[in-house]
């Protein structure tokens, strides 16, 4: 039976709207939208969970960044894109990689599971929000992948799911950071074409060669597949 871990039962939230030169997040339930209005500014502040204006920011968000770091060793930190991301729970969150040049993250959280995800505005009003929490890994021949890889855009070479429990959020102006508008998403142009013209094989070969350690020497656990 599949875990309930892996379970994806979630409501995908529609995409917020952000408004310029606006400061705060409102939740219109009526309508199911998220909009921004004029209130007070996102301060740093500490949360146990998100809240619904938590969720509609990182939604609206292009891309995140998530940081690892085992016992030793380097301090690795990731870009994410795509439509990789979901909330399952004010508490948890889910999200796909594909196949990458390196595996850094499941190499350090095999390791040490501690993770936190960092979300910037880069359009509208500033905010930057992070979730720090322990993370688990979720493989291509693991009970439960074929379900979970569903709730998740078909894209090729998807490698691993991670799964963040979330123990603490965090909320601040993001002032420092400069607001920027997003042109393409680059992998979509290269990294889909390229995995798409690739066959089980050669992307097995590929996996081999650039995925089964870190920078660090540490195991990324896709050994287990093969052998």
């Amino acid at each position: 039976a599949q875990s309930d871990k892996w379970k994806c039962s979630y409501a995908k939230l529609s995409l917020t709207k952000i408004l310029h030169k606006t400061y705060s997040l409102e939740w219109k339930e009526s309508k199911g939208a998220h909009e921004f209005k004029k209130e007070t500014h996102f301060l740093e502040q500490a949360f146990e969970s998100m809240s619904k204006k938590h969720i509609a920011f990182l939604q609206a968000q292009p891309y995140f960044f998530l940081a690892t770091a085992a016992a030793d060793g380097r301090v690795n930190i990731s870009p994410k894109g795509f439509d990789s991301l979901r909330v399952l729970s004010p508490t948890r969150v889910t999200w796909m990689n594909i196949t990458g040049s390196g595996n850094e993250t499941a190499a350090r959280i095999r390791e040490l599971p501690r993770m936190t995800l960092k979300f910037s505005a880069f359009p509208g009003p500033s905010m930057t929000s992070r979730l720090y929490g322990t993370a688990d890994c979720l493989q291509p021949g693991d009970v439960g992948w074929d379900n979970t890889l569903a709730c998740f855009p078909d894209l090729p070479a998807a490698r691993q799911i991670f799964d963040l429990a979330i123990d603490r959020v965090e909320t601040s102006c993001g002032s420092s950071v400069p607001e920027m508008k997003v042109i393409s998403h680059r992998a979509e142009l290269k990294w889909v074409p390229f995995f798409k013209k690739m066959s089980d094989e050669g992307l097995d070969a590929y996996q081999k060669k650039k995925n089964t350690v870190s920078i660090d020497a540490k195991p990324a656990g896709l050994d287990k597949r093969w052998w």
